[in-house]
Formats: C-alpha cells, sequence, structure tokens
C-alpha cells in the first residue's frame, strides 16, 4: 500500500505544479476535499486529467484497476503463495509484472475486477481548468475508493483459487493427452485450451499451454487406418493413433468404389470397423477396391482395400470325350464294372471337391452312379476325373451319341454345393 502512496504524491504533485498557473473555472465542490493525494488503511486515491470530462475519470478507473492488482499481485509475490507455476523467485517476479502491465487486457477476466465501480467511490472531486496562453480547458479528476486489508486479502485468495481452477484444468489436458481414445476428444481439447491460452497473463504458462495445444493439433496427422482382417466381402480394420494406441470416432468414413455395391461401414467388437460389401458386379479382369478416408482437423487419412473377386469364386466346366472302360469279372466275359474318365477345366484357383456323379448312359440300362467320392482338385486348368461305378445289367450295343447327367461339387473356401450338368460325347472301351 505505501508503493500506491508513494505513486499518487508523486502523480499529484506534477499535475499541481504543472498546471499552477492555469485557472480554476468550474468544480465539484467549493474547496478541494483533504483526501486528495492521501491514502489510508482502507482507501486510496486516484488522479488524471484529460481534455473531456469522461476520458479524466476513465483514466482514474484504470488507475484504480492498476492499483488494486498491484496490490494483489505484491502480495501474492511476498506471501510466496504461488506455487503452481514452479518457477524461482525470479521468474515469479517477472510474471507478476507483467500481471501488472497487462491489467486493461486482463481486467475482464478477472473477477474481483468486474465489480470496480464509479458508484462505489467513498468521494469524488473533480475540476475544469482554462489554460489562457493556449485557450483550452482540461478537466483533473479525483476519486477516493475503499480498498481495506481484508477485501485485498479476499481477492487475492480469489485470485489465487481461480487461478489454481485454470491451471487444473491445463493439467487435466496435459494428462489426458496420453490416455484419451475418442478423437473427438482432440477438437475438445484444443477448444478448451484457447481461452486458457487467453487467460495466462504470464509467458511461462501462456507458452505451456500453446504448446499443449500444438501437440493436440498435430495429433490428427498420426491417425492411420489399419486393417486386422480381409476376406472377400468384409473387411474388419482400426483406427490407431501413433504407434499403438486404438482410438474411435463417430464420424463415418467416405467410402468409393467402382463395382462394389451395397458397402457399408458400423463400428465392430473391441473398438473395430467392419467394412462390408457385395461383390457380385466386380469383373474378375479388374484391380477391384474401395478407397475409404476420414477428415480428421483438416487432416485426410486415407486407406484402400484390395480384393480379389476370384478369391471364393468357383467355376468347373467338364469338357472332351468321357472315357468308359469295361471292367471284368475274374475268367469271365461280364462286363461287372466300369471306368469313368472325366476331364474337368476349372476357371479359378481355388480348391473344389467332387462329392457325387449321377450319369445316363445311352449303351447302358441303368444309372451310373457313385456318391461321397470326395475327390478334391486344386488350380487353374484341366483336372481329370476317374471314377469306378459296378454294373449288374449288360451293356447294349445301340446309343445316342451324348451322356447325360450331373456332378455335384463343393467349393472348399465357402462350403457352397454347386450342381454341374453333363452333356458330352462318350466312348465305351470294352
Amino acid at each position: 500500500m505505501q508503493r500506491i502512496i508513494y505513486t499518487l504524491l508523486l502523480f499529484f504533485s506534477f499535475v499541481l505544479s504543472g498546471h499552477a498557473q492555469d485557472k480554476v473555472v468550474e468544480s465539484s465542490a467549493s474547496k478541494m476535499p483533504a483526501w486528495i493525494g492521501t491514502a489510508g488503511a482502507g482507501f486510496f486515491t486516484v488522479s488524471a486529467t484529460d481534455n473531456t470530462m469522461e476520458g479524466a475519470r476513465q483514466k482514474c478507473m484504470a488507475d484504480i484497476r492498476q492499483n488494486i492488482i498491484t496490490a494483489i499481485a505484491a502480495n501474492i509475490t511476498s506471501s510466496e503463495q504461488y506455487i503452481t507455476v514452479q518457477v524461482s523467485k525470479n521468474e515469479l517476479t517477472d510474471i507478476f509484472e507483467q500481471y501488472s502491465s497487462n491489467v486493461q487486457t486482463q481486467g475482464a477476466v478477472l473477477p474481483f475486477l468486474t465489480g470496480i465501480s464509479i458508484t462505489r467511490a467513498m468521494d469524488v472531486y473533480w475540476e475544469k481548468h482554462y489554460v489562457k496562453k493556449e485557450k483550452r480547458y482540461y478537466y483533473v479528476y479525483h476519486i477516493q475508493y475503499p480498498f481495506t486489508e481484508q477485501q485485498q486479502q479476499n481477492w487475492t485468495n480469489e485470485f489465487i483459487e481461480r487461478d489454481q481452477e485454470q491451471y487444473n484444468k491445463y493439467l487435466a489436458l496435459k494428462e489426458q493427452f496420453d490416455t484419451f481414445t475418442h478423437i473427438e476428444f482432440i477438437d475438445l481439447a484444443i477448444a478448451e485450451l484457447e481461452p486458457l491460452a487467453a487467460y495466462f497473463f504470464d509467458n511461462v504458462r501462456k507458452n505451456e499451454v500453446k504448446n499443449l495445444q500444438q501437440s493436440y493439433r498435430k495429433l490428427y496427422g498420426q491417425i492411420a487406418i489399419v486393417p486386422l482382417v480381409q476376406g472377400l466381402g468384409e473387411a474388419v480394420y482400426a483406427l490407431v493413433l501413433g504407434d499403438n494406441r486404438q482410438v474411435t470416432t463417430s464420424k463415418r468414413p467416405r467410402i468409393k468404389s467402382e463395382y462394389a455395391m451395397g458397402i457399408s461401414v458400423d463400428p465392430w467388437a473391441d473398438d473395430t470397423y467392419r467394412l462390408v460389401y457385395n461383390y457380385e458386379n466386380c469383373l474378375d479382369e479388374d484391380d477391384n477396391k474401395i478407397d475409404l478416408s476420414y477428415v480428421f482437423g483438416g487432416h485426410s487419412v486415407k486407406y484402400t482395400f484390395y480384393f480379389n473377386v476370384k478369391e471364393n469364386k468357383m467355376a468347373v466346366q467338364p469338357q472332351g470325350v468321357v472315357a468308359v472302360n469295361c471292367i471284368y469279372g475274374q475268367g469271365d466275359s461280364t462286363v461287372t464294372a466300369v471306368s469313368v474318365r472325366v476331364m474337368l477345366r476349372s476357371r479359378y484357383e481355388n480348391e473344389f471337391v467332387v462329392k457325387n456323379v449321377i450319369m445316363q448312359i445311352p449303351q447302358i440300362p441303368e444309372k451310373v452312379q457313385v456318391e461321397n467320392l470326395n475327390i478334391p482338385f486344386k488350380g487353374k486348368g484341366l483336372h481329370q476325373l476317374t471314377f469306378t461305378s459296378p454294373l449288374h445289367k449288360p451293356i447294349t450295343d445301340g446309343g445316342a451319341l451324348l451322356l447325360d447327367g450331373t456332378l455335384t461339387i463343393e467349393n472348399v473356401k465357402t462350403g457352397q454345393l454347386t450342381s454341374i450338368p453333363l452333356k458330352l460325347p462318350y466312348k465305351i472301351h470294352q
């Protein structure tokens, strides 16, 4: 408080000496109050000059704010209660010098300054002066303002409590930097750090906040789409932040594909996402793909899922002439069975199994039928199917050119059973 008194006395002496030759043409009272230029246990005074009364009054109000915050800052510094910044004593002094010099810009966010008003003044005195040589007027304004030791202590505690609350918000966001799992938290953290950067008047904490805010922004560029499981018609992927932190989002991705239809992405187990699509209209010869992308904080995160429609496909076509070889009984000319050979052409590499065969051969009165063959084939190209079927009736001489029948084939990858018609020429070798 002594610093305030000394400053006011110097200011008041300067005002009186600088304008001693000026004439007072109007005043708010017939006599200048005795409190001008003094300070007591429960008040201090400020004075200011300006070309207008309002301008002089506003300067006084600014000085009142400055005096109060300077006293509070000095109180905090001297009592060394301001420990949350964790800086040296010299840095602490610099902080509050900056604090005092920035009162005008910080006043809006300091709660104990919002109540400062001319209506709370203990007394006000003003004078209108006339400078004869310059033929101009100016005003001198004086305010006696209440400020007790108890107010100073209360407002100091209020400031410390509020300041600690703001710094705790920063510390919480700093701690969550390495633990959050929802991408939208980045937006929230950046937004919550903005008023903190505006609030902190010292460079130490202001830079801490700005650096943390910048670190959060950089996280957008560290998000990646990582495939976990992929098969024809579906894929499961995760969103990963940095090296291994799995994160989630409420945003829907952009999806693009030339031929795949019915594409959808939905949350899946363990904070993953499942992509499903229909590939029936996709061509074998094309490089089929689905482009998936998100936009986070202006950064695009992309991944392309490539798929091969031939991966699960099975297409088997019987062709050529079916060879039917007769098998005779021992020491007998009776045909007891036939060995049948059919050539099968597969269009794809996938494995398939011939399960059952039914043939109606014109020269053989009974059906040639074998179940549970379970003969496997794999690879693209020609395959030879050979099986044996017993006969109970003799082979006749006449017959048509083509046999008729079906093959039942299983797709090993999908388990799907397919009946393939047989309509081929044949030759019986007796």
